[in-house]
């Protein structure tokens, strides 16, 4: 695990697995992406050289087509890849249940464009999936932060807004940018992802896959979380900067009323600044009710917005 400038991590001694796992009959990766320079980067550049196992991918590509991107879907061509084009944007959710829909393996892994691995945590995943009778299987997400010049404004509490688990979380739960899902429960269970809750154009809603891990759940499902199975968010740089930030903290409590969850999120979120370690007192208090603030006035206009339909549709 990579070690932080403000983050005491761990290192982690990664789990290796048994290379006989059926990973090419039993696994499907998906990634669902609105941005053709992350495609470039990654799949071109990383995934295609690391994948040397024919395994099964999905990509769902969720903008507007354009001649740069077939040249890219032209480059993809192979028996293993199944490229989806949605013609123009219809949201994260709306991709991730195309996925569902057009599977053909028993399991499936959602990767976001930004996140890099090998075949080895895929084989982690695919064999916690099998083996435990598992239908939600997650692992730590950790990021290249020693890198990033890091803002006073961001603490380890504001660590699950750049997409990357915090050590001191108490509670670690699977989340989207790397997860698998036992798609045969899903589609028994009628289990699909919440559009609401998932990205959308310029909107920075979340929690598409944690409420449908809940839904997992509800239904009776079994979720493990492996913390010795670690892959890398590649973190853009635009995320540490106050405007991302601030926004993105706006539409987190936007999303938690959408969800029907608003003060068990807020306690969440206020939780998750208070319980770091290796920063100072002041810090925890003055981010905690900053973003804290921002985080309510984000619930509180969404409040609005229902108030203002509900009156409308009567």
């Amino acid at each position: 695990m990579v070690k932080s400038d403000f983050i005491d991590y761990k290192y982690i001694e990664r789990t290796h697995i048994d290379a006989s796992f059926p990973i090419n009959s039993l696994v499907t990766i998906a990634i669902c992406t609105n941005k053709i320079s992350y495609l470039k980067k990654y799949f071109l550049n990383y995934y295609r050289n690391i994948l040397v196992d024919e395994i099964n991918i999905i990509i769902v590509f969720d903008d507007k087509t354009t001649e740069l991107l077939l040249q890219i879907v032209e480059e993809l061509k192979s028996d293993f890849i199944t490229i989806v084009l949605n013609e123009h944007n219809k949201g994260l959710s709306y991709s991730r249940n195309k996925v569902l829909d057009i599977c053909k393996t028993q399991y499936v892994i959602f990767v976001d464009d930004e996140v890099t691995f090998t075949t080895n945590e895929v084989a982690i995943i695919g064999k916690e999936l099998f083996d435990s009778r598992n239908n939600i299987v997650g692992c730590f997400i950790s990021g290249p932060i020693a890198g990033l010049k890091i803002p006073f404004y961001i603490s380890p509490g504001q660590l699950h807004y750049l997409g990357i688990h915090n050590e001191y979380d108490k509670k670690k739960i699977p989340w989207g940018a790397f997860v698998g899902i036992d798609l045969y429960f899903c589609k028994v269970n009628n289990i699909k992802f919440n559009f609401k809750l998932g990205r959308y154009n310029t909107g920075l809603q979340s929690g598409d896959d944690t409420t449908f891990i809940f839904e997992i759940q509800k239904a009776g499902g079994k979720v493990s979380f492996i913390e010795n199975c670690v892959v890398y968010h590649n973190i853009d740089t635009h995320r540490i900067r106050l405007p991302y930030l601030v926004k993105r903290v706006y539409w987190q409590g936007k999303s938690e009323v959408l969800r029907d969850n608003a003060i068990n999120g807020l306690k969440k979120e206020i939780s998750r600044y208070l319980q770091v370690q290796h920063t100072s007192i002041f810090k925890i208090y003055f981010l905690a009710i900053i973003f804290s603030s921002i985080f309510i006035i984000g619930m509180v206009y969404q409040y609005l917005i229902n108030g203002i339909n509900s009156l409308r549709f009567r």
